[in-house]
């Protein structure tokens, strides 16, 4: 594939809305400050640190993840959440800027622990919902000042499953789960924001939800869980973007040069004439192999 001439951000918005021509974009969920400081030897992380870093991995996506306050099991205000550097990503890179929400079930567990917050779901129900819709009111609010803010879409995280299938019944997400996200995907479509969901595991049995809630992309295509890019397009078609299949046998692959060839292929194959983002599922962290991960990004040119 050749090098196109438009910016990143052009590319991956052809990418979400058309599907690929001639150019796989690539974009992580998270970059551990870590191995930023590992890869460029720096002491100090900062915006041009983070930017930097995203040059040298040929990245066409920056994740922003919200800064909450230290709370004691409280729902944060509108005005407690933070981005760092925003107006330094959306208006001084070309990166396509993506924002991070957490949705309610990932609130409810950070909040309750998973024994109290089931047990919330099935002994309380309309306490249950109340706090679901609060997270709503709360998500709704930020990604309009999101889209003020420049971004140029938005993630909501949910990790809903584990390796094995589902943490809750299809019956429980259902009934308080999808359509609350389907309310918060129609909002931010009238921002005219692409929406995501994440969700580590094994959410295939729900995979026609997703779809249904409005969603024009999904991250995590977890082949540990079972879960890979043909499994999911026999099931949803290329109605939805997906971005991730990445993980450390592929990276270790990076540092042999008939191997790189052949994850190469293998990623053009799974990437053709299809909505596509090339990542890792979890994100950047210590212990991934940023060789091999560098030498697959900087081929995909």
């Amino acid at each position: 594939m050749q090098q196109t001439t438009d910016s990143p951000r052009e590319r991956v918005a052809r990418a979400i809305e058309l599907g690929l021509s001639d150019y796989i974009p690539k974009g992580e969920l998270c970059i551990d400050d870590a191995v930023v400081r590992t890869a460029l030897n720096c002491h100090t992380i900062g915006f041009q640190e983070r930017l930097a870093f995203c040059k040298e991995f040929n990245l066409d996506i920056y994740v922003l993840s919200p800064v909450y306050p230290t709370l004691d099991k409280k729902i944060p205000l509108v005005e407690e959440c933070q981005w760092q550097d925003i107006d330094n990503w959306t208006k001084h890179t070309s990166l396509y800027i993506f924002a991070l929400l957490d949705g309610a079930f990932e609130w409810g567990l950070r909040m309750y622990g998973l024994e109290q917050f089931f047990t919330l779901l099935y002994n309380s129900p309309l306490a249950a919902q109340e706090f679901i819709d609060s997270i709503e009111k709360l998500n709704i609010r930020l990604s309009e000042i999101l889209a003020e803010r420049g971004v140029s879409g938005i993630i909501i995280a949910d990790d809903i499953a584990y390796n094995q299938g589902l943490m809750l019944s299809p019956r429980f997400l259902r009934k308080f789960f999808f359509p609350s996200l389907s309310r918060q995907v129609r909002q931010i479509s009238q921002a005219k924001l692409p929406a995501f969901f994440h969700s580590d595991g094994d959410y295939r049995s729900v995979l026609p939800d997703i779809v249904a809630s409005g969603f024009g992309g999904l991250h995590c295509l977890d082949r540990n869980a079972g879960v890979t890019v043909a499994d999911v397009r026999n099931t949803v078609g290329n109605r939805l973007c997906l971005w991730g299949h990445l993980d450390m046998q592929n990276t270790n692959a990076g540092v042999n040069s008939i191997a790189l060839n052949h994850e190469l292929a293998s990623i053009r194959e799974l990437a053709q004439a299809q909505k596509f983002i090339l990542g890792t599922n979890s994100g950047i962290f210590a212990g991934l192999n940023l060789a091999g991960l560098r030498n697959l990004y900087n081929s995909l040119t």
